[in-house]
Protein backbone atom coordinates (compact mmCIF):
# COMPACT_ATOMS: atom_id res chain seq x y z
CA UNK A 1 0.00 0.00 0.00
CA UNK A 2 1.44 3.39 -1.02
CA UNK A 3 2.00 5.94 1.72
CA UNK A 4 3.16 9.54 1.90
CA UNK A 5 6.51 10.35 3.51
CA UNK A 6 6.13 13.42 5.70
CA UNK A 7 9.24 13.38 7.87
CA UNK A 8 11.60 14.36 5.05
CA UNK A 9 10.52 17.16 2.71
CA UNK A 10 12.67 15.79 -0.10
CA UNK A 11 10.93 12.42 -0.13
CA UNK A 12 7.48 13.04 -1.57
CA UNK A 13 6.25 9.51 -2.17
CA UNK A 14 7.34 5.96 -1.54
CA UNK A 15 5.72 2.59 -2.16
CA UNK A 16 6.45 -1.01 -2.98
CA UNK A 17 4.27 -2.51 -5.69
CA UNK A 18 3.96 -6.21 -6.33
CA UNK A 19 5.48 -6.87 -9.75
CA UNK A 20 6.76 -3.32 -10.19
CA UNK A 21 9.31 -2.91 -7.41
CA UNK A 22 10.15 -0.03 -5.09
CA UNK A 23 8.91 3.34 -6.29
CA UNK A 24 10.06 6.71 -4.93
CA UNK A 25 9.52 10.36 -5.88
CA UNK A 26 12.13 12.79 -4.56
CA UNK A 27 12.99 16.46 -4.92
CA UNK A 28 16.72 17.12 -5.21
CA UNK A 29 19.05 19.96 -6.17
CA UNK A 30 21.65 19.15 -8.81
CA UNK A 31 23.96 21.69 -10.46
CA UNK A 32 21.92 24.44 -8.82
CA UNK A 33 18.64 23.23 -10.35
CA UNK A 34 15.62 21.95 -8.46
CA UNK A 35 14.74 18.57 -9.93
CA UNK A 36 12.00 16.05 -9.24
CA UNK A 37 12.98 12.44 -9.89
CA UNK A 38 11.07 9.18 -10.11
CA UNK A 39 13.03 6.08 -9.12
CA UNK A 40 12.11 2.42 -9.52
CA UNK A 41 14.29 -0.07 -7.66
CA UNK A 42 16.70 2.84 -7.11
CA UNK A 43 17.14 3.40 -10.88
CA UNK A 44 16.13 6.80 -12.24
CA UNK A 45 13.04 6.30 -14.35
CA UNK A 46 11.97 9.92 -15.02
CA UNK A 47 12.90 13.45 -14.01
CA UNK A 48 11.77 17.01 -14.57
CA UNK A 49 12.68 20.55 -13.59
CA UNK A 50 10.47 22.04 -10.91
CA UNK A 51 10.81 25.60 -12.21
CA UNK A 52 7.56 27.00 -13.62
CA UNK A 53 7.51 26.95 -17.41
CA UNK A 54 10.24 24.32 -17.62
CA UNK A 55 8.35 21.17 -16.61
CA UNK A 56 8.57 19.77 -20.15
CA UNK A 57 12.34 20.01 -20.60
CA UNK A 58 14.20 16.73 -21.09
CA UNK A 59 16.89 15.95 -18.51
CA UNK A 60 17.97 12.47 -19.63
CA UNK A 61 20.19 12.16 -22.71
CA UNK A 62 18.36 9.11 -23.98
CA UNK A 63 14.95 10.82 -24.01
CA UNK A 64 16.40 13.64 -26.12
CA UNK A 65 17.31 11.03 -28.74
CA UNK A 66 13.63 10.31 -29.35
CA UNK A 67 13.58 13.63 -31.24
CA UNK A 68 15.66 11.98 -33.97
CA UNK A 69 12.42 10.42 -35.22
CA UNK A 70 11.68 13.80 -36.85
CA UNK A 71 15.08 13.78 -38.59
CA UNK A 72 14.15 10.43 -40.14
CA UNK A 73 10.49 11.17 -40.86
CA UNK A 74 9.63 14.90 -40.60
CA UNK A 75 5.93 14.33 -41.34
CA UNK A 76 5.22 12.34 -38.15
CA UNK A 77 1.72 13.02 -36.80
CA UNK A 78 0.76 9.98 -34.72
CA UNK A 79 3.12 8.45 -32.15
CA UNK A 80 2.69 5.68 -29.59
CA UNK A 81 4.87 5.57 -26.49
CA UNK A 82 4.96 2.27 -24.58
CA UNK A 83 6.11 2.92 -21.01
CA UNK A 84 5.15 6.37 -19.77
CA UNK A 85 6.38 6.50 -16.13
CA UNK A 86 6.72 10.22 -15.28
CA UNK A 87 5.68 11.22 -18.83
CA UNK A 88 8.89 13.16 -19.60
CA UNK A 89 8.86 12.79 -23.37
CA UNK A 90 5.07 13.12 -23.80
CA UNK A 91 5.23 16.58 -22.19
CA UNK A 92 8.08 17.64 -24.50
CA UNK A 93 6.42 16.15 -27.58
CA UNK A 94 3.09 17.91 -27.02
CA UNK A 95 4.78 21.22 -26.15
CA UNK A 96 7.08 21.26 -29.18
CA UNK A 97 5.13 19.53 -31.96
CA UNK A 98 1.80 21.24 -32.45
CA UNK A 99 -0.58 19.23 -34.61
CA UNK A 100 1.03 15.95 -33.55
CA UNK A 101 -0.72 13.41 -31.33
CA UNK A 102 0.61 10.86 -28.88
CA UNK A 103 -0.93 7.81 -27.23
CA UNK A 104 0.87 6.61 -24.11
CA UNK A 105 0.46 3.08 -22.75
CA UNK A 106 1.60 2.54 -19.16
CA UNK A 107 1.06 -0.86 -17.57
CA UNK A 108 1.17 0.33 -13.95
CA UNK A 109 -1.81 2.49 -12.85
CA UNK A 110 0.24 3.78 -9.93
CA UNK A 111 2.66 5.38 -12.39
CA UNK A 112 -0.16 7.24 -14.10
CA UNK A 113 -1.36 8.56 -10.73
CA UNK A 114 2.19 9.68 -9.92
CA UNK A 115 2.52 11.46 -13.28
CA UNK A 116 -0.67 13.40 -12.62
CA UNK A 117 0.13 14.26 -9.00
CA UNK A 118 3.86 14.94 -9.11
CA UNK A 119 5.06 15.38 -12.71
CA UNK A 120 2.77 18.11 -14.02
CA UNK A 121 1.22 16.10 -16.86
CA UNK A 122 -2.14 17.84 -16.29
CA UNK A 123 -0.60 21.12 -17.50
CA UNK A 124 -0.25 19.55 -20.94
CA UNK A 125 -3.70 17.93 -21.03
CA UNK A 126 -5.90 20.79 -19.80
CA UNK A 127 -7.97 22.24 -22.61
CA UNK A 128 -6.80 19.53 -24.99
CA UNK A 129 -9.99 19.38 -27.05
CA UNK A 130 -8.25 17.64 -29.97
CA UNK A 131 -7.05 14.71 -27.87
CA UNK A 132 -3.39 15.39 -28.64
CA UNK A 133 -2.30 13.34 -25.62
CA UNK A 134 -4.09 10.18 -24.48
CA UNK A 135 -2.93 7.92 -21.64
CA UNK A 136 -4.00 4.28 -21.34
CA UNK A 137 -3.36 1.82 -18.52
CA UNK A 138 -2.56 -1.43 -20.30
CA UNK A 139 0.13 -3.87 -21.38
CA UNK A 140 1.75 -2.60 -24.58
CA UNK A 141 1.29 -5.78 -26.64
CA UNK A 142 -2.27 -6.29 -25.43
CA UNK A 143 -3.10 -2.67 -26.24
CA UNK A 144 -1.92 -3.11 -29.83
CA UNK A 145 -3.72 -6.44 -30.19
CA UNK A 146 -7.05 -4.84 -29.30
CA UNK A 147 -7.05 -2.20 -32.03
CA UNK A 148 -6.23 -1.62 -35.69
CA UNK A 149 -4.78 1.88 -35.37
CA UNK A 150 -1.43 2.49 -37.05
CA UNK A 151 1.23 4.98 -36.06
CA UNK A 152 4.02 6.89 -37.77
CA UNK A 153 6.29 6.04 -34.85
CA UNK A 154 6.23 3.64 -31.91
CA UNK A 155 8.63 4.34 -29.03
CA UNK A 156 9.50 1.57 -26.59
CA UNK A 157 10.63 2.80 -23.18
CA UNK A 158 8.97 0.03 -21.17
CA UNK A 159 11.25 -0.59 -18.23
CA UNK A 160 10.86 -1.65 -14.63
CA UNK A 161 14.01 -0.20 -13.14
CA UNK A 162 16.75 -1.35 -15.52
CA UNK A 163 14.80 -4.32 -16.92
CA UNK A 164 13.31 -3.97 -20.41
CA UNK A 165 10.02 -5.61 -21.40
CA UNK A 166 11.52 -8.46 -23.42
CA UNK A 167 8.25 -9.32 -25.18
CA UNK A 168 8.39 -6.06 -27.12
CA UNK A 169 11.86 -7.01 -28.41
CA UNK A 170 11.24 -10.62 -29.45
CA UNK A 171 10.90 -11.60 -33.13
CA UNK A 172 7.16 -12.00 -32.64
CA UNK A 173 6.90 -8.75 -30.68
CA UNK A 174 8.79 -6.61 -33.19
CA UNK A 175 6.83 -8.11 -36.10
CA UNK A 176 3.60 -7.32 -34.23
CA UNK A 177 4.70 -3.75 -33.64
CA UNK A 178 5.66 -3.30 -37.29
CA UNK A 179 2.13 -4.27 -38.33
CA UNK A 180 0.95 -1.22 -36.39
CA UNK A 181 3.29 1.17 -38.21
CA UNK A 182 2.28 3.20 -41.23
CA UNK A 183 4.38 2.81 -44.38
CA UNK A 184 7.89 3.99 -43.59
CA UNK A 185 7.11 4.15 -39.88
CA UNK A 186 9.72 3.99 -37.13
CA UNK A 187 10.23 1.71 -34.15
CA UNK A 188 12.68 3.30 -31.69
CA UNK A 189 13.82 1.70 -28.45
CA UNK A 190 15.79 2.77 -25.41
CA UNK A 191 17.87 -0.30 -24.57
CA UNK A 192 20.33 -0.60 -21.70
CA UNK A 193 23.25 -2.66 -22.93
CA UNK A 194 27.02 -2.66 -23.30
CA UNK A 195 28.57 -2.25 -26.73
CA UNK A 196 30.93 -5.20 -26.32
CA UNK A 197 31.86 -7.84 -23.81
CA UNK A 198 29.79 -9.82 -21.31
CA UNK A 199 26.91 -7.32 -21.04
CA UNK A 200 26.51 -6.72 -24.78
CA UNK A 201 24.28 -9.72 -25.49
CA UNK A 202 20.96 -7.88 -25.16
CA UNK A 203 22.05 -5.30 -27.71
CA UNK A 204 23.35 -7.91 -30.17
CA UNK A 205 20.14 -9.95 -30.04
CA UNK A 206 17.98 -6.85 -30.40
CA UNK A 207 19.88 -5.74 -33.50
CA UNK A 208 19.47 -9.19 -35.06
CA UNK A 209 15.71 -9.03 -34.45
CA UNK A 210 15.49 -5.56 -35.98
CA UNK A 211 17.59 -6.60 -38.98
CA UNK A 212 15.08 -9.40 -39.62
CA UNK A 213 12.14 -6.98 -39.60
CA UNK A 214 13.33 -3.68 -41.07
CA UNK A 215 15.23 -2.61 -44.17
CA UNK A 216 17.27 -0.08 -42.23
CA UNK A 217 18.56 -0.21 -38.64
CA UNK A 218 20.54 2.34 -36.63
CA UNK A 219 22.17 1.81 -33.24
CA UNK A 220 24.15 4.24 -31.13
CA UNK A 221 25.07 4.97 -27.53
CA UNK A 222 24.02 8.09 -25.66
CA UNK A 223 27.31 8.12 -23.73
CA UNK A 224 30.13 7.65 -26.25
CA UNK A 225 32.65 8.70 -23.62
CA UNK A 226 31.87 5.60 -21.52
CA UNK A 227 33.67 2.27 -21.76
CA UNK A 228 32.13 -0.05 -24.38
CA UNK A 229 32.10 -2.75 -21.69
CA UNK A 230 29.78 -0.67 -19.48
CA UNK A 231 26.00 -0.97 -19.58
CA UNK A 232 24.49 2.28 -20.82
CA UNK A 233 21.43 3.74 -22.53
CA UNK A 234 21.58 3.01 -26.25
CA UNK A 235 19.15 3.87 -28.99
CA UNK A 236 17.97 1.25 -31.49
CA UNK A 237 15.94 2.34 -34.52
CA UNK A 238 14.21 0.20 -37.13
CA UNK A 239 12.42 1.52 -40.22
CA UNK A 240 11.90 0.85 -43.91
CA UNK A 241 12.59 4.56 -44.56
CA UNK A 242 16.06 5.85 -45.28
CA UNK A 243 17.99 6.77 -42.12
CA UNK A 244 20.18 9.87 -42.48
CA UNK A 245 23.31 10.40 -40.42
CA UNK A 246 21.98 10.94 -36.90
CA UNK A 247 23.56 13.22 -34.32
CA UNK A 248 23.64 12.69 -30.58
CA UNK A 249 21.09 15.26 -29.38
Amino acid sequence: MAKQINDDERNLYKSKSRGYGKIMVRDVVEDGKEIRILMVNFARESACLREEGHHHELLFKYTRQFENIFNIKPDIKETLLIGGAGMSYPKYYIKNHQGCKMDVVEINPEMVEIAHKYFYIDEFMEGDKDGALNIYVDDGMKFLSKQDKKYDCIINDAYIGNVLDSGLMSYRGVAHIKRHLNTGGIYIVNIITALSGFYANDGKIARQVFDANFKNVAFYTTRPESSPLEKQNCILIGTDSEIPALELL
